[in-house]
Parts: structure tokens; C-alpha cells; sequence
């Protein structure tokens, strides 16, 4: 494990979880002074940085990883989401994102999973307890490659977005076609096929054909699609990674109450 994140994990080892809440603001402000410098700038926290923790992988201040910086970036340059006060259900939430779009904006926000202690909501996406046309954006970052009925779960959100809503998605991705096995139920089986104890596929292109099967028009992109080089080291992105935007048309009547 790389070295901020085994620092974070034995901290939540040792430390309930209330008073961990606590004591946060007070470790990111030492953090921020630790790392202080103007080489980098994380988008989530406007933290000024010499570098990022983990391999320019993990912001020291926030807990951003490089996926949620590309997602806060698309929100903000793409959708002017935080001026907004969309009704936005956030799948499996990070706290920092979460805090910031509860206490700072005027999104009319709501966060949900099967497991996180974190999500206001417990909920299993593939059944999901809220009426259709709900909300405007759904936000799905590495959360359907868990789910062994991934249709049902894209059938969901297609079913609670508004028409012209939007679902954000990120998932681990392979350059081969998607690749499941509903037969492999061993962690460690699952860890050498699909690169995690608890997913149940890898990824491929074609997961945007899955996307438009259930009614979706998709917009796949990548870092390198839309920042130039001088941005992907400022916030250290990854020029490879891609988040799908899938849009429920305008004209779609059949849910829209």
C-alpha cells in the first residue's frame, strides 16, 4: 500500500470514526501546509501543491483521486454544476465531494449505496426506492463494475432521470471487449480476472453500446480529449482515463410523469 493511504487507513483503525469527523479539518490543514507549493492544484479543495500523495495519484488535502478530480472538472467546466441547483443523486460518495456540495452550494444533492456508511441513502441501484424523472444528474463513478445485473442497474438511472438529464460514469477499463464470468464467485478468483475481490467484470469500449441499449445517447471522452498537457500534469490527471456521459433525450415522454 502506497504511503498516504496506509497513513489514512491506520488513522481510521485507531480512530472512531466520529472523532476521525473531527478531527478532518484539522488534518487537512496540516496537510495543505506539508504539501504546499505551486506546481500542482487539486480542482476539488483549490489546494495549491508541490506535488500529490501516492504516486501523484491521491490529493494529501481532500482524499481526491485522480477520477474524481476528472469528474469535478467535467462538472464544473462542462454543466456549470455547482452554480446550479440541480437535484443530483451521487452513487457511492466520496465525504469531501459530498460535504462541499451539502454545505457549499445550492444543489439539491443526495447521496446513495448498498454499503457506505458514508450514503445518506441505502439503496441497490438496480431497485431503486425514488419515483421517475427524480433528479438531473446521477453521478456513477466505479460502481457498475460491482453490480452483476449492470442492466438493470442502467435501466435505473435512465428511469430516474429527468429527459435531458445526465449520468456521469466512470468505470476500470481494458482495451478487449467487456469480460464477465457470473461462475467466478471467489475473491481471489475475482482479484486475478477482473482486478478486485468485489467486481464482477472488466470494461470494454463497449460498455457505451450497453449504455444506448437501455436508451441512453453516449458521449465517451477522455483526459486527453478535453484538457491540454499543461492541465493534465497542473491536476494530475491521466491523459488515458475516460468518463461516459450519457444524456436520457429531451423528448423522452414515457417516464417523464
Amino acid at each position: 500500500m502506497k504511503p498516504y493511504s496506509a497513513w489514512k487507513q491506520l488513522i481510521r483503525l485507531i480512530m472512531p470514526s466520529s472523532l476521525f469527523n473531527q478531527v478532518a479539518p484539522l488534518l487537512r490543514l496540516i496537510l495543505k501546509f506539508v504539501y504546499s507549493g505551486g506546481k500542482h492544484q487539486c480542482p476539488c479543495c483549490e489546494s495549491n501543491l508541490r506535488k500529490f500523495a501516492d504516486d501523484s495519484e491521491i490529493c494529501p488535502v481532500c482524499g481526491s483521486g485522480k477520477r474524481q478530480r476528472l469528474q469535478w472538472l467535467v462538472l464544473d467546466r462542462k454543466f456549470t454544476f455547482f452554480d446550479s441547483d440541480a437535484d443530483v443523486l451521487d452513487i457511492a460518495p466520496m465525504q469531501y465531494f459530498q460535504d462541499y456540495c451539502l454545505q457549499h452550494s445550492s444543489l439539491k444533492y443526495l447521496s446513495a449505496d448498498l454499503n457506505s456508511e458514508l450514503a445518506m441513502d441505502k439503496i441497490d441501484l438496480t431497485a431503486a426506492p425514488y419515483p421517475d424523472c427524480s433528479f438531473d444528474f446521477i453521478l456513477c463513478s466505479h460502481v457498475l463494475e460491482h453490480i452483476p445485473d449492470d442492466r438493470a442497474a442502467m435501466m435505473e438511472m435512465y428511469r430516474l432521470l429527468r429527459p435531458a438529464g445526465i449520468a456521469l460514469i466512470q468505470v476500470p477499463l481494458q482495451d478487449q471487449p467487456t469480460y464477465e464470468d457470473v461462475s467466478i464467485t471467489n475473491p481471489l478468483q475475482r482479484t486475478t480476472h477482473f482486478g478486485q475481490a468485489d467486481h464482477v467484470r472488466i470494461y470494454g469500449s463497449d460498455i457505451t453500446q450497453r449504455l444506448r441499449n437501455v436508451g441512453f445517447s453516449v458521449i465517451s471522452e477522455t483526459c486527453a480529449d478535453l484538457f491540454p498537457l499543461s492541465e493534465l500534469e497542473y491536476f494530475s490527471l491521466d491523459e488515458k482515463d475516460i468518463i461516459f456521459t450519457a444524456k436520457k433525450p429531451e423528448n423522452d415522454q414515457i417516464n417523464s410523469g
